[in-house]
């Protein structure tokens, strides 16, 4: 890959050193109290390296010492910007930018210089170039920020150099990961993509690090596909949807993953016959029941992948909450809250005097009002739905309930995949329930505070299973009855959690 075609060096910060030897006595001087200075200091030099005039190997010694505090710094930092509610508050996005903007420029300094190492030399660098453009692109998703299209550039000229200095299968160590034994390009490339593949977006902070974990462990398993190969007809990523562009000529154009798809199938073989998560290196964030359902995601994901995207075009107004989708959907209020709610009921109580009916549209011939409920209008385009930044009037964190109104029509869902991009604008992807779901609240009030409130429940049903969805903090308990009002149903057992939510879980129930 020329190296014209990569994004121009900067020059834009003073040099701290000239060599590896002075570079070691910088970095000793950086602060581990500020880190987003230190990130935005190691960026200007990591800026400065790719555009100075070292020689390929002294560039990429340099390189790899930065690249060796970068990595042990930047578990460090990631909490200040891991799945907030988006858009990011300036000082958490300074500090992403930072982060992601380091990895970013090593990977595109590591590529640059790669070629001026010796033939037997060049699969390192390369080597580290893949894993901090696969670094750089994490950050994204733990940001939820958008992916930059550039990342798309530089995944093909990793891959072509790699394929051109015939390094990319060439196994190296990485010494800042021994544990993690041999390694090569296409293990580290592949690891990417099969993380663009599963929609890291949709998934939580939790469920995102177990899937690092797990494709860690599976990343020499992919294999890239020559360009002229035969793919089979399931096994395999067509890469060109799966990065959104067109590839070049010559270019692979498949990832054969039946390796992989063959260890989810394992793995939930095991965990449905009692193994732990711990045992199979799944670590202990999630339970067995929460596992199977994390891998029979990712298995829905890669199968998914090359289906051709939705085309629907439209407005959609979006109330989020538990509650306002009660009010939504039901066009009443749950918990009366201002002065006027008392000349309400009093109304209400006149009603049942004069006609035998509390609400008026039980009035016969009664004419009743939409109720006004908080919203926000998103336009859908091929399977998303965007906000602008200027219809920014709250921060947002999915997966979050929400009462869609689309015409006359109003249906409850869920609001995922968020996302936002650098100029603020948010992109999420929308799930419907099905339509029948019922509407109700818990019997008993839940007290809040000095008052005592509703609680919204809604009753979904797929054939013969039933699931309610409710509020976090409903004091929900697997085994105990809910009794339940305004449904067809006066209760129902939750016996375990099929979805979990920001505002919400939903839980499978028997009667």
């Amino acid at each position: 890959m020329d190296s014209l075609t990569l994004p121009p060096g900067r020059c834009n910060a003073t040099p701290a050193f000239t060599d590896a030897d002075s570079a070691r006595v910088w970095l000793a001087t950086l602060s581990v109290q500020h880190l987003d200075e230190t990130f935005t200091a190691l960026l200007g030099q990591a800026e400065l390296v790719d555009a100075g005039k070292h020689a390929g190997p002294q560039a990429v010694a340099i390189l790899n010492l930065l690249r060796s505090n970068a990595n042990l710094l930047t578990p460090e930092v990631e909490t200040a910007y891991l799945r907030k509610a988006l858009p990011l508050p300036e000082t958490e996005s300074r500090t992403f930018e930072a982060v992601q903007g380091l990895w970013t420029r090593l990977a595109i300094a590591y590529l640059r210089h790669a070629p001026g190492c010796t033939p037997t030399n060049r699969a390192l660098p390369l080597h580290h170039a893949a894993h901090a453009l696969r670094m750089a692109e994490r950050c994204h998703f733990l940001a939820a920020r958008a992916l930059p299209e550039l990342y798309v550039t530089l995944h093909g000229a990793i891959l072509n150099t790699a394929i051109a200095h015939d390094a990319l299968q060439r196994q190296v160590v990485d010494p800042d990961f021994t544990e993690q034994g041999m390694g090569t390009v296409s293990g580290q490339l592949g690891w990417a993509l099969l993380t663009r593949a599963v929609e890291p977006y949709r998934l939580t902070a939790i469920q995102l690090k177990v899937v690092n974990r797990i494709l860690s462990r599976w990343r020499e398993l992919v294999v890239f596909m020559p360009a002229d190969a035969h793919a089979p007809e399931s096994g395999a990523l067509d890469l060109e949807p799966l990065l959104g562009c067109p590839l070049p000529a010559g270019a692979p154009r498949h990832l054969d993953i039946r390796a992989v798809q063959r260890k989810i199938t394992r793995r939930l073989e095991s965990l449905r016959a009692g193994e732990s998560p711990e045992s199979l290196k799944m670590g202990r964030e999630l339970s067995a029941a929460a596992s199977i359902r994390l891998l029979k995601d990712i298995e829905r994901q890669l199968r998914a992948r090359n289906r051709t995207p939705s085309r629907s075009t439209g407005d959609v107004e979006i109330a989020f909450g538990a509650e306002r989708a009660y009010n939504a959907l039901t066009n009443r209020v749950l918990n009366p809250d201002n002065p006027l709610d008392a000349a309400a009921r009093a109304m209400g109580y006149q009603r049942m005097a004069m006609f035998g009916f509390e609400r008026a549209s039980q009035i016969p011939n009664a004419v009743k009002k939409k109720l006004s409920v908080p919203s926000e209008v998103w336009h859908i385009n091929e399977g998303l739905a965007w906000r602008s930044p200027e219809d920014n009037r709250e921060r947002l964190l999915s997966p979050c309930l929400i009462a869609g109104m689309i015409g006359n029509e109003t249906r409850l869902g869920v609001l995922t995949s968020l996302r936002s991009d650098a100029a603020g604008q948010l992109a999420a992807r929308i799930g419907w329930y099905d339509e029948g779901v019922e509407t109700g609240c818990l019997k008993n009030l839940s007290p809040r505070g000095n008052r005592l409130l509703r609680v919204p429940v809604f009753l979904v049903r797929y054939g013969n299973d039933r699931s309610l969805i409710l509020p976090p903090d409903a004091g929900v308990r697997l085994g105990i009855e809910l009794e339940l009002t305004g449904m067809s149903v006066p209760s129902l057992i939750p016996d375990e959690v099929l979805e979990r939510g920001t505002d919400f879980v939903r839980y499978g129930c028997r009667a």
